[in-house]
Protein backbone atom coordinates (compact mmCIF):
# COMPACT_ATOMS: atom_id res chain seq x y z
CA UNK A 1 0.00 0.00 0.00
CA UNK A 2 1.55 3.28 -1.14
CA UNK A 3 1.94 6.28 1.13
CA UNK A 4 0.54 9.60 -0.09
CA UNK A 5 3.16 12.40 0.22
CA UNK A 6 2.15 15.60 2.00
CA UNK A 7 0.83 18.37 -0.27
CA UNK A 8 3.31 20.97 -1.43
CA UNK A 9 2.74 24.60 -0.40
CA UNK A 10 1.02 26.76 -2.90
CA UNK A 11 3.21 28.60 -5.36
CA UNK A 12 4.43 31.95 -3.99
CA UNK A 13 3.53 31.21 -0.35
CA UNK A 14 6.12 31.00 2.50
CA UNK A 15 6.67 27.65 4.19
CA UNK A 16 5.23 27.53 7.68
CA UNK A 17 7.60 27.12 10.69
CA UNK A 18 6.53 24.51 13.20
CA UNK A 19 5.67 25.54 16.74
CA UNK A 20 8.56 23.42 18.14
CA UNK A 21 11.14 25.14 15.95
CA UNK A 22 9.88 28.57 16.96
CA UNK A 23 10.09 27.73 20.67
CA UNK A 24 13.64 26.34 20.33
CA UNK A 25 14.79 29.49 18.55
CA UNK A 26 13.23 31.64 21.27
CA UNK A 27 15.00 29.59 23.97
CA UNK A 28 18.30 30.03 22.15
CA UNK A 29 17.88 33.78 22.02
CA UNK A 30 17.01 33.87 25.73
CA UNK A 31 20.13 31.83 26.59
CA UNK A 32 22.33 34.08 24.47
CA UNK A 33 20.87 37.19 26.11
CA UNK A 34 21.31 35.64 29.58
CA UNK A 35 24.92 34.73 28.77
CA UNK A 36 25.59 38.27 27.66
CA UNK A 37 24.06 39.64 30.88
CA UNK A 38 26.07 37.24 33.04
CA UNK A 39 29.28 38.01 31.15
CA UNK A 40 28.70 41.72 31.60
CA UNK A 41 28.00 41.16 35.30
CA UNK A 42 31.24 39.19 35.69
CA UNK A 43 33.22 41.91 33.95
CA UNK A 44 31.61 44.52 36.17
CA UNK A 45 32.29 42.53 39.35
CA UNK A 46 35.84 41.58 38.42
CA UNK A 47 37.52 44.64 40.04
CA UNK A 48 35.57 44.08 43.27
CA UNK A 49 36.39 40.36 43.34
CA UNK A 50 40.03 41.09 42.62
CA UNK A 51 40.16 43.49 45.57
CA UNK A 52 38.49 40.94 47.85
CA UNK A 53 40.84 38.19 46.72
CA UNK A 54 43.86 40.44 47.13
CA UNK A 55 42.85 41.10 50.72
CA UNK A 56 42.61 37.36 51.45
CA UNK A 57 45.38 35.84 49.35
CA UNK A 58 48.81 37.24 48.60
CA UNK A 59 49.64 36.06 45.12
CA UNK A 60 52.20 38.27 43.33
CA UNK A 61 51.41 37.87 39.65
CA UNK A 62 54.76 39.25 38.50
CA UNK A 63 56.84 36.65 40.35
CA UNK A 64 57.90 33.39 38.77
CA UNK A 65 56.35 31.50 41.67
CA UNK A 66 53.05 33.34 41.25
CA UNK A 67 53.01 32.38 37.57
CA UNK A 68 53.93 28.78 38.40
CA UNK A 69 50.88 28.59 40.68
CA UNK A 70 48.44 30.50 38.48
CA UNK A 71 49.27 28.76 35.19
CA UNK A 72 48.24 25.19 36.13
CA UNK A 73 45.15 26.47 37.91
CA UNK A 74 44.02 28.35 34.81
CA UNK A 75 44.93 25.75 32.20
CA UNK A 76 44.24 22.37 33.79
CA UNK A 77 40.74 23.12 34.99
CA UNK A 78 39.04 20.01 36.37
CA UNK A 79 42.07 17.85 35.58
CA UNK A 80 44.07 19.63 38.29
CA UNK A 81 42.60 17.38 40.97
CA UNK A 82 43.47 14.22 39.02
CA UNK A 83 47.04 15.39 38.51
CA UNK A 84 47.38 16.31 42.18
CA UNK A 85 46.13 12.85 43.19
CA UNK A 86 48.67 11.22 40.88
CA UNK A 87 51.42 13.34 42.44
CA UNK A 88 50.34 12.33 45.95
CA UNK A 89 50.65 8.67 44.95
CA UNK A 90 53.99 9.29 43.26
CA UNK A 91 55.27 11.16 46.34
CA UNK A 92 54.50 8.19 48.58
CA UNK A 93 56.32 5.90 46.16
CA UNK A 94 59.34 8.21 46.07
CA UNK A 95 59.36 8.38 49.87
CA UNK A 96 59.26 4.60 50.22
CA UNK A 97 61.97 4.22 47.57
CA UNK A 98 64.20 6.87 49.24
CA UNK A 99 64.20 9.16 46.20
CA UNK A 100 64.59 12.31 48.27
CA UNK A 101 65.23 14.93 45.56
CA UNK A 102 62.29 13.72 43.51
CA UNK A 103 60.16 13.73 46.65
CA UNK A 104 60.87 17.41 47.33
CA UNK A 105 59.95 18.13 43.71
CA UNK A 106 56.68 16.23 44.18
CA UNK A 107 55.85 18.35 47.22
CA UNK A 108 56.61 21.54 45.30
CA UNK A 109 54.32 20.53 42.41
CA UNK A 110 51.52 19.48 44.77
CA UNK A 111 51.70 22.88 46.48
CA UNK A 112 51.51 24.59 43.10
CA UNK A 113 48.39 22.63 42.18
CA UNK A 114 46.70 23.05 45.57
CA UNK A 115 48.12 26.31 46.97
CA UNK A 116 45.07 27.09 49.14
CA UNK A 117 44.72 23.63 50.67
CA UNK A 118 46.36 24.09 54.08
CA UNK A 119 46.64 20.37 54.79
CA UNK A 120 49.06 20.04 51.87
CA UNK A 121 51.60 22.15 53.74
CA UNK A 122 51.05 20.71 57.22
CA UNK A 123 51.22 17.11 55.99
CA UNK A 124 54.26 17.55 53.77
CA UNK A 125 56.10 19.70 56.32
CA UNK A 126 55.55 16.99 58.95
CA UNK A 127 56.87 14.41 56.50
CA UNK A 128 60.02 16.42 55.86
CA UNK A 129 60.77 17.35 59.46
CA UNK A 130 59.85 14.06 61.13
CA UNK A 131 59.69 11.10 58.74
CA UNK A 132 62.33 12.10 56.20
CA UNK A 133 64.82 13.57 58.67
CA UNK A 134 64.78 10.23 60.50
CA UNK A 135 66.07 8.46 57.36
CA UNK A 136 69.48 10.11 57.67
CA UNK A 137 72.35 9.27 59.99
CA UNK A 138 74.09 12.61 60.40
CA UNK A 139 72.55 15.25 62.65
CA UNK A 140 73.48 17.98 60.19
CA UNK A 141 71.39 16.39 57.41
CA UNK A 142 68.52 15.81 59.82
CA UNK A 143 68.69 19.49 60.80
CA UNK A 144 68.48 20.51 57.14
CA UNK A 145 65.32 18.44 56.62
CA UNK A 146 63.71 20.01 59.69
CA UNK A 147 64.43 23.47 58.29
CA UNK A 148 62.96 22.40 54.95
CA UNK A 149 59.76 21.36 56.69
CA UNK A 150 59.62 24.65 58.60
CA UNK A 151 60.08 26.71 55.44
CA UNK A 152 57.41 24.64 53.68
CA UNK A 153 54.93 25.86 56.30
CA UNK A 154 55.95 29.46 55.67
CA UNK A 155 55.55 28.92 51.92
CA UNK A 156 52.01 27.78 52.63
CA UNK A 157 51.35 31.00 54.52
CA UNK A 158 52.22 33.01 51.41
CA UNK A 159 48.92 31.77 49.91
CA UNK A 160 47.03 31.32 53.19
CA UNK A 161 48.06 34.39 55.21
CA UNK A 162 47.77 34.11 59.00
CA UNK A 163 46.00 30.76 58.82
CA UNK A 164 45.88 29.48 62.43
CA UNK A 165 46.56 25.85 61.45
CA UNK A 166 49.79 26.87 59.74
CA UNK A 167 50.86 29.19 62.56
CA UNK A 168 50.35 26.59 65.27
CA UNK A 169 52.33 24.04 63.24
CA UNK A 170 55.14 26.57 62.89
CA UNK A 171 55.14 26.99 66.65
CA UNK A 172 55.20 23.21 67.09
CA UNK A 173 58.15 22.93 64.72
CA UNK A 174 60.21 25.17 67.02
CA UNK A 175 58.75 23.78 70.26
CA UNK A 176 58.51 20.05 69.58
CA UNK A 177 61.13 19.43 66.88
CA UNK A 178 63.97 21.93 67.11
CA UNK A 179 63.47 22.22 70.86
CA UNK A 180 62.28 18.78 71.95
CA UNK A 181 63.32 16.05 69.51
CA UNK A 182 65.77 13.28 70.33
CA UNK A 183 68.45 15.32 68.54
CA UNK A 184 67.41 18.48 70.37
CA UNK A 185 70.83 19.19 71.89
CA UNK A 186 72.39 19.37 68.43
CA UNK A 187 69.45 21.26 66.91
CA UNK A 188 69.32 23.90 69.62
CA UNK A 189 73.08 24.44 69.60
CA UNK A 190 73.12 24.63 65.78
CA UNK A 191 70.23 27.09 65.80
CA UNK A 192 72.05 29.35 68.27
CA UNK A 193 75.22 29.19 66.21
CA UNK A 194 73.36 30.03 62.98
CA UNK A 195 71.70 33.09 64.49
CA UNK A 196 75.00 34.27 65.94
CA UNK A 197 76.59 33.93 62.49
CA UNK A 198 73.91 35.29 60.17
CA UNK A 199 76.56 37.52 58.62
CA UNK A 200 77.99 34.38 56.99
CA UNK A 201 74.74 33.67 55.12
CA UNK A 202 74.87 34.29 51.35
CA UNK A 203 73.24 37.52 50.30
CA UNK A 204 70.33 37.63 47.89
CA UNK A 205 71.56 37.32 44.35
CA UNK A 206 74.60 35.39 45.49
CA UNK A 207 75.19 32.28 43.38
CA UNK A 208 75.42 30.25 46.57
CA UNK A 209 71.78 31.03 47.25
CA UNK A 210 70.87 28.11 45.01
CA UNK A 211 72.73 25.68 47.27
CA UNK A 212 71.22 23.91 50.27
CA UNK A 213 72.65 26.32 52.83
CA UNK A 214 70.97 25.88 56.23
CA UNK A 215 72.27 29.25 57.36
CA UNK A 216 70.33 30.94 54.57
CA UNK A 217 67.19 29.06 55.60
CA UNK A 218 67.58 30.21 59.20
CA UNK A 219 68.00 33.78 57.97
CA UNK A 220 64.81 33.39 55.91
CA UNK A 221 62.93 32.48 59.10
CA UNK A 222 64.47 35.02 61.48
CA UNK A 223 63.78 37.97 59.16
CA UNK A 224 60.00 37.42 59.29
CA UNK A 225 58.21 40.36 60.94
CA UNK A 226 56.47 38.38 63.68
CA UNK A 227 59.81 37.69 65.37
CA UNK A 228 60.59 41.40 65.74
CA UNK A 229 64.28 40.75 65.18
CA UNK A 230 66.87 42.96 63.55
CA UNK A 231 70.52 42.11 62.86
CA UNK A 232 73.13 43.54 65.14
CA UNK A 233 75.98 45.55 63.66
CA UNK A 234 77.93 43.29 61.36
CA UNK A 235 75.22 40.62 61.49
CA UNK A 236 76.71 38.96 64.57
CA UNK A 237 73.46 37.95 66.27
CA UNK A 238 70.13 39.76 66.47
CA UNK A 239 68.30 42.26 68.66
CA UNK A 240 64.71 41.61 69.77
CA UNK A 241 62.03 44.27 70.13
CA UNK A 242 58.91 44.23 72.34
CA UNK A 243 59.85 41.18 74.40
CA UNK A 244 59.39 42.52 77.93
CA UNK A 245 56.67 44.82 79.32
CA UNK A 246 57.74 48.43 79.01
CA UNK A 247 60.81 47.55 76.95
CA UNK A 248 62.12 50.57 75.04
CA UNK A 249 65.33 49.43 73.38
CA UNK A 250 65.96 46.18 71.47
CA UNK A 251 67.65 43.48 73.56
CA UNK A 252 70.84 42.13 71.92
CA UNK A 253 71.43 38.40 71.51
CA UNK A 254 74.89 38.44 70.02
CA UNK A 255 75.54 34.76 70.73
CA UNK A 256 72.26 33.36 69.46
CA UNK A 257 68.89 32.66 71.00
CA UNK A 258 66.90 29.54 71.84
CA UNK A 259 64.32 28.19 69.34
CA UNK A 260 61.77 28.42 72.17
CA UNK A 261 61.72 32.19 71.68
CA UNK A 262 60.40 31.60 68.17
CA UNK A 263 57.74 29.15 69.33
CA UNK A 264 56.71 31.77 71.92
CA UNK A 265 56.17 34.35 69.18
CA UNK A 266 54.25 31.97 66.91
CA UNK A 267 51.89 30.81 69.65
CA UNK A 268 51.15 34.43 70.54
CA UNK A 269 50.45 35.14 66.88
CA UNK A 270 48.10 32.16 66.71
CA UNK A 271 46.16 33.47 69.70
CA UNK A 272 45.81 36.86 68.00
CA UNK A 273 43.96 35.40 64.99
CA UNK A 274 40.16 35.85 64.72
CA UNK A 275 39.70 32.10 64.16
CA UNK A 276 41.05 29.18 66.19
CA UNK A 277 43.18 26.31 64.88
CA UNK A 278 41.23 23.22 63.89
CA UNK A 279 43.81 20.67 64.97
CA UNK A 280 44.35 21.59 68.64
CA UNK A 281 42.25 23.07 71.45
CA UNK A 282 42.37 26.83 71.87
CA UNK A 283 42.76 26.53 75.64
CA UNK A 284 45.85 24.37 75.14
CA UNK A 285 47.44 26.99 72.91
CA UNK A 286 46.76 29.62 75.58
CA UNK A 287 49.29 27.89 77.86
CA UNK A 288 51.96 27.45 75.18
CA UNK A 289 53.56 30.92 75.35
CA UNK A 290 54.35 30.40 79.05
CA UNK A 291 55.46 26.83 78.31
CA UNK A 292 57.86 28.18 75.67
CA UNK A 293 59.28 30.70 78.14
CA UNK A 294 59.80 27.96 80.74
CA UNK A 295 61.68 25.76 78.28
CA UNK A 296 63.65 28.75 77.02
CA UNK A 297 64.94 29.17 80.61
CA UNK A 298 65.80 25.49 80.86
CA UNK A 299 67.55 25.55 77.47
CA UNK A 300 69.73 28.49 78.48
CA UNK A 301 70.63 26.92 81.84
CA UNK A 302 71.57 23.65 80.11
CA UNK A 303 73.55 25.37 77.34
CA UNK A 304 75.51 27.39 79.91
CA UNK A 305 76.10 24.30 82.06
CA UNK A 306 77.34 22.29 79.07
CA UNK A 307 79.58 25.10 77.81
CA UNK A 308 81.12 25.67 81.24
CA UNK A 309 81.79 21.94 81.55
CA UNK A 310 83.66 21.88 78.23
CA UNK A 311 85.64 24.97 79.20
CA UNK A 312 87.13 23.39 82.32
CA UNK A 313 87.04 19.62 81.60
CA UNK A 314 88.15 17.33 78.81
CA UNK A 315 85.53 15.09 77.15
CA UNK A 316 86.25 11.73 75.56
CA UNK A 317 84.04 11.73 72.40
CA UNK A 318 83.84 7.93 72.35
CA UNK A 319 82.75 7.38 75.94
CA UNK A 320 81.30 10.86 76.63
CA UNK A 321 83.19 10.73 79.94
CA UNK A 322 85.00 13.77 81.38
CA UNK A 323 88.45 14.07 82.91
CA UNK A 324 90.35 16.95 84.48
CA UNK A 325 92.52 18.90 82.03
CA UNK A 326 95.07 20.24 84.48
CA UNK A 327 95.11 23.57 82.66
CA UNK A 328 92.85 26.61 82.32
CA UNK A 329 90.54 27.11 79.33
CA UNK A 330 92.20 27.96 76.02
CA UNK A 331 92.47 31.73 75.75
CA UNK A 332 91.49 31.75 72.07
CA UNK A 333 87.81 31.03 72.86
CA UNK A 334 87.69 32.06 76.48
CA UNK A 335 86.46 35.63 76.14
CA UNK A 336 83.65 34.82 73.70
CA UNK A 337 82.46 31.90 75.81
CA UNK A 338 82.39 34.09 78.90
CA UNK A 339 80.16 36.62 77.15
CA UNK A 340 77.90 33.90 75.74
CA UNK A 341 77.30 32.38 79.18
CA UNK A 342 76.68 35.78 80.72
CA UNK A 343 73.97 36.29 78.10
CA UNK A 344 72.37 32.96 79.10
CA UNK A 345 72.20 33.95 82.77
CA UNK A 346 70.81 37.35 81.78
CA UNK A 347 68.14 35.65 79.64
CA UNK A 348 66.92 33.48 82.51
CA UNK A 349 66.84 36.49 84.83
CA UNK A 350 64.63 38.28 82.26
CA UNK A 351 62.36 35.46 81.15
CA UNK A 352 61.76 33.38 84.29
CA UNK A 353 59.72 36.06 86.15
CA UNK A 354 57.70 36.69 82.99
CA UNK A 355 57.04 32.96 82.55
CA UNK A 356 55.88 32.61 86.16
CA UNK A 357 53.54 35.59 85.75
CA UNK A 358 52.15 34.22 82.47
CA UNK A 359 51.47 30.85 84.11
CA UNK A 360 49.66 32.56 87.00
CA UNK A 361 47.54 34.59 84.57
CA UNK A 362 46.62 31.46 82.62
CA UNK A 363 45.73 29.52 85.80
CA UNK A 364 43.54 32.43 86.95
CA UNK A 365 41.78 32.52 83.56
CA UNK A 366 41.06 28.81 83.71
CA UNK A 367 39.73 29.13 87.27
CA UNK A 368 37.37 31.87 86.10
CA UNK A 369 36.18 29.53 83.34
CA UNK A 370 35.55 26.71 85.80
CA UNK A 371 38.62 24.63 84.90
CA UNK A 372 40.91 25.89 87.63
CA UNK A 373 41.67 22.51 89.20
CA UNK A 374 42.82 21.11 85.86
CA UNK A 375 45.09 24.11 85.17
CA UNK A 376 46.40 24.14 88.74
CA UNK A 377 47.27 20.46 88.64
CA UNK A 378 48.99 20.75 85.26
CA UNK A 379 50.82 24.07 85.49
CA UNK A 380 51.60 24.63 89.16
CA UNK A 381 54.54 22.26 88.77
CA UNK A 382 55.71 24.39 85.84
CA UNK A 383 55.68 27.44 88.10
CA UNK A 384 57.84 25.57 90.62
CA UNK A 385 60.18 24.38 87.88
CA UNK A 386 60.62 27.87 86.44
CA UNK A 387 61.32 29.16 89.94
CA UNK A 388 64.10 26.67 90.61
CA UNK A 389 65.52 27.20 87.10
CA UNK A 390 65.78 30.88 87.97
CA UNK A 391 67.60 30.14 91.22
CA UNK A 392 69.90 27.56 89.62
CA UNK A 393 70.83 30.17 86.99
CA UNK A 394 71.67 32.62 89.78
CA UNK A 395 73.93 30.04 91.42
CA UNK A 396 75.52 29.13 88.07
CA UNK A 397 76.17 32.81 87.31
CA UNK A 398 77.98 33.29 90.63
CA UNK A 399 79.96 30.06 90.27
CA UNK A 400 80.99 30.94 86.72
CA UNK A 401 81.97 34.47 87.71
CA UNK A 402 84.18 32.98 90.41
CA UNK A 403 85.76 30.52 87.97
CA UNK A 404 86.43 33.28 85.45
CA UNK A 405 88.02 35.51 88.09
CA UNK A 406 90.04 32.56 89.41
CA UNK A 407 91.23 31.71 85.87
CA UNK A 408 92.26 35.26 85.02
CA UNK A 409 94.07 35.57 88.35
CA UNK A 410 96.07 32.38 87.95
CA UNK A 411 96.79 31.72 84.29
CA UNK A 412 100.24 32.38 82.90
CA UNK A 413 100.60 35.08 80.28
CA UNK A 414 100.65 33.88 76.64
CA UNK A 415 100.19 30.25 77.69
CA UNK A 416 97.27 28.02 78.61
CA UNK A 417 98.92 27.03 81.90
CA UNK A 418 98.31 27.66 85.59
CA UNK A 419 100.75 29.79 87.58
CA UNK A 420 102.99 27.97 90.00
CA UNK A 421 101.52 29.65 93.08
CA UNK A 422 97.77 29.21 92.57
CA UNK A 423 95.53 31.14 94.94
CA UNK A 424 91.91 32.20 95.37
CA UNK A 425 91.55 35.96 95.33
CA UNK A 426 89.04 37.68 97.65
CA UNK A 427 86.88 38.61 94.64
CA UNK A 428 86.72 34.99 93.42
CA UNK A 429 86.06 33.80 96.96
CA UNK A 430 83.07 36.13 97.26
CA UNK A 431 81.52 34.65 94.10
CA UNK A 432 82.06 31.11 95.37
CA UNK A 433 80.43 31.97 98.70
CA UNK A 434 77.46 33.65 96.97
CA UNK A 435 76.91 30.67 94.66
CA UNK A 436 76.58 28.35 97.67
CA UNK A 437 73.78 30.51 99.06
CA UNK A 438 72.02 30.60 95.67
CA UNK A 439 72.29 26.86 95.18
CA UNK A 440 70.88 26.28 98.67
CA UNK A 441 67.82 28.35 97.74
CA UNK A 442 67.48 26.35 94.52
CA UNK A 443 67.50 23.07 96.45
CA UNK A 444 64.59 24.27 98.60
CA UNK A 445 62.44 24.97 95.53
CA UNK A 446 63.56 21.71 93.86
CA UNK A 447 62.35 19.78 96.91
CA UNK A 448 59.00 21.58 96.77
CA UNK A 449 58.77 20.72 93.06
CA UNK A 450 59.63 17.06 93.71
CA UNK A 451 56.98 16.81 96.44
CA UNK A 452 54.30 18.17 94.09
CA UNK A 453 55.28 16.26 90.97
CA UNK A 454 56.51 12.90 92.33
CA UNK A 455 54.15 11.84 95.15
CA UNK A 456 54.65 8.43 96.80
CA UNK A 457 53.20 5.52 94.84
CA UNK A 458 50.07 3.84 96.30
CA UNK A 459 51.81 0.45 96.53
CA UNK A 460 54.67 1.88 98.57
CA UNK A 461 57.27 1.26 95.86
CA UNK A 462 59.86 3.97 95.16
CA UNK A 463 58.95 6.49 92.49
CA UNK A 464 61.33 5.92 89.56
CA UNK A 465 60.72 9.42 88.22
CA UNK A 466 61.71 10.90 91.57
CA UNK A 467 64.92 8.87 91.53
CA UNK A 468 65.69 10.24 88.07
CA UNK A 469 65.07 13.82 89.23
CA UNK A 470 67.37 13.35 92.19
CA UNK A 471 70.40 13.25 89.89
CA UNK A 472 69.93 17.00 89.32
CA UNK A 473 69.70 17.53 93.07
CA UNK A 474 72.97 15.63 93.40
CA UNK A 475 74.56 17.80 90.69
CA UNK A 476 73.67 20.93 92.68
CA UNK A 477 75.09 19.42 95.86
CA UNK A 478 78.27 18.55 93.95
CA UNK A 479 78.57 22.18 92.91
CA UNK A 480 78.17 23.33 96.50
CA UNK A 481 80.92 20.93 97.55
CA UNK A 482 83.08 22.05 94.63
CA UNK A 483 82.74 25.71 95.55
CA UNK A 484 83.64 24.92 99.15
CA UNK A 485 86.72 23.00 98.00
CA UNK A 486 87.84 26.04 96.02
CA UNK A 487 87.34 28.27 99.05
CA UNK A 488 89.59 25.99 101.08
CA UNK A 489 92.11 25.31 98.31
CA UNK A 490 95.65 25.19 99.66
CA UNK A 491 98.06 27.69 98.05
CA UNK A 492 99.90 26.17 95.09
CA UNK A 493 97.51 23.20 94.76
CA UNK A 494 95.83 22.76 91.39
CA UNK A 495 92.01 22.84 91.42
CA UNK A 496 89.75 19.89 90.71
CA UNK A 497 86.83 20.90 88.47
CA UNK A 498 85.29 17.42 88.18
CA UNK A 499 82.24 18.66 90.10
CA UNK A 500 81.20 20.36 86.82
CA UNK A 501 80.66 17.09 84.96
CA UNK A 502 76.97 16.55 85.84
CA UNK A 503 73.93 18.18 84.24
CA UNK A 504 72.10 20.49 86.64
CA UNK A 505 68.86 20.45 84.60
CA UNK A 506 67.15 18.15 82.16
CA UNK A 507 68.44 18.25 78.61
Amino acid sequence: MSTVPPPLPASGSKPRVSTGQSQARRDQMICVALAVVLLATIVALQPFLARQRGALVREPSISARGLAVAFPRLTLGGFRGLLATALWINAEDDKNNHKWLRLETDYTYIAMLEPYFVTVYTFNAWNQAYNLSAQWHTDDTKYKWVLDGLLHLYEGEEYNPSHPDLIVEQGHMFFLKLGGAYERIYYRKHWRYDIAHLYLAPTRGDLRETTSDSLLEVKNVVERPQFKAEPLAGGHGIAIRDLLPGQKDPIPFKYGISPFYFSYREYLRCLDQPTHPSNIGYQVIQSYPAMSERLWCRDDVYFACDTMRHMFLQENPDTEAYTATGKPPARADFDDQVLALQDCYRNVAMIAPKAINDFEVFIAQRKAAGWGQDAEGTHRKHVYETDFLQKIAQGEAELFAGLVRYTLDNRQDKADLWKEQIKVSPEAAKHFGDCIARYTQALEVMNRYATAVFPPLPNGLPNADLADFQKYVKAINDRIDGARSLLTLEPGKQPDFMFLQRDVVER
